[in-house]
């Protein structure tokens, strides 16, 4: 099956750069200068939902901060990829960005640790660690950062009881910000930190993660950018403290700037995977994800698994003249997009519709479409039309007519197994047709797109 997830990998994250793939460039630039123009302990924590590119946005931040300062390591044809495609004007800086995931690292006891770890591991020292060995880990840390007393840590790792003794020690904060100081005095004039995922982790190790960089990291050199859905990490800070307690406001506590995650250039979007070619399952796809605003991930599962349920049968050259593969044909096109957006955006909904209880998209998607006109001409009977005005027939509004049809395929309650509604055929079981076809189970399914 075709996936149109694009993940975060080092040639993603710069090929996408280099076409703008997302139309994120220009934002990636102002952030840059956001950050730039910092000149004291900040933090900065960037919202969106979960599924909405955050990580890719940070990660190519990351690359641009570490690409603008000529003296880090990275490969001049991609220094000058990401250089010229985002901000070839800007000025370079000495600054070194490092990227930590706190959801990988949240079983780890001591969240600050865990970032010492990354931050040796990605100014590229060349020691092989065990991550399970925080001792190895110490050692390498005494080894290459000349000058910090961290052999009390060392110590302190290894007593019977870790924490009380760190705990009991009052020198341990200004030990973990004398390595923050010296790590800056060999490395660079500014240390930006990217923490991400904190709105997926344990409550437990999310609230020390963060109480933990409020004490430690102090120094006017340093710069902490948190890619979160501030939402989710509210549910997580009151999950520890109780329901009844002020999340937004503790969490103000930590941030000092509140941003939102770039808002996407969705016709770029569909362009690229697409959905712009004027076919029907495109355009009923599109109003799906515009309807239930589905962020990037969500969009990109969706396509992809209605490539491969129902994109070859709905894109054949071929007009149907049986009522039974018309009605076959109008579940494809209209009915199981529906299902399968559904499924990927909210269960609950998705099982009222499949129960009969639930019409509105299909509703929504018939009546608003002017393209969708001759297939509303195709609902009626020969009886029936939709202008209240001639008296020749019966009068029937579109949202009538839609639930009417909605309502013979999930809830057929008819003594004939087969029910014409207009051009179409119907029958009891064209709801279990409509599911196989959605959960990819049909001979309409193709596993090659």
């Amino acid at each position: 099956m075709q996936t149109f997830e694009l993940l975060p990998t080092e040639d993603n994250l710069i090929n996408s750069i280099k076409n703008d793939s997302l139309s994120r460039n220009e934002e990636l630039r102002y952030f840059y200068r956001l950050i730039e123009a910092q000149d004291r302990c900040t933090s900065i924590s960037l919202n969106g939902s979960w599924g909405s590119g955050k990580t890719f946005f940070v990660r190519q931040e990351v690359l641009l901060i570490n690409a603008k300062n000529t003296s880090s390591k990275i490969n001049e044809e991609k220094r000058k990829i990401i250089v010229d495609n985002i901000a070839p004007h800007e000025d370079d800086n000495s600054d070194f960005a490092i990227y930590f995931d706190a959801w990988e690292s949240d079983n780890d006891t001591d969240p600050v640790i865990s970032i010492i770890y990354e931050i040796v591991k990605q100014l590229g020292i060349e020691y092989i660690f065990d991550r399970t060995d925080i001792f190895k880990i110490a050692s390498t840390l005494i080894e290459q950062i000349k000058g910090i007393n961290v052999e009390k840590i060392l110590r302190s790792l290894k007593s019977n009881n870790p924490l009380d003794e760190i705990r009991s020690q009052k020198s341990m904060q200004e030990e973990f910000r004398n390595f923050f100081s010296k790590i800056l005095d060999e490395r660079g004039d500014r240390l930006i930190l990217f923490i991400d995922e904190l709105d997926r982790c344990k409550p437990d190790y999310a609230v020390r993660l963060l109480e933990q960089m409020k004490h430690y990291l102090t120094s006017d050199k340093i710069t902490v950018v948190y890619s979160i859905n501030l939402e989710e990490l509210q549910h997580t800070i009151k999950h520890y403290y109780g329901q009844e307690f002020d999340a937004c406001r503790y969490l103000d506590r930590f941030f000092d700037i509140r941003l939102q995650i770039p808002v996407l250039d969705m016709e770029k979007i569909y362009s690229k995977m697409g959905l712009q070619t004027g076919y029907v399952l495109e355009r009923v796809s599109q109003k799906m994800i515009d309807m239930y605003h589905m962020q990037i991930r969500e969009i990109e599962k969706y396509y992809s698994q209605l490539k491969m349920t129902v994109y070859k049968k709905t894109h054949e050259n071929k007009n149907y003249y049986d009522y039974e593969e018309k009605g076959q044909e109008f579940i494809a096109l209209y009915i199981v997009p529906i299902i399968e957006g559904l499924c990927i955006v909210d269960t609950n909904l998705y099982y009222k519709f499949i129960r009969g209880e639930y019409a509105e998209p299909l509703i929504k998607i018939l009546s608003e479409e002017s393209s969708n006109r001759n297939v509303l001409n195709n609902l009626l009977n020969d009886d029936e039309t939709y202008m209240k005005d001639q008296i020749d027939r019966s009068y029937i509004s579109k949202e009538a007519a839609i639930k009417r049809v909605y309502d013979t395929i999930f809830n057929f309650n008819f003594k004939n197994d087969v029910i014409p509604l207009g051009e179409y055929n119907f029958s009891r079981w064209s709801k279990k047709f409509a599911v196989n076809v959605a959960n990819g189970m049909s001979s309409y399914v193709d596993y090659g797109l």
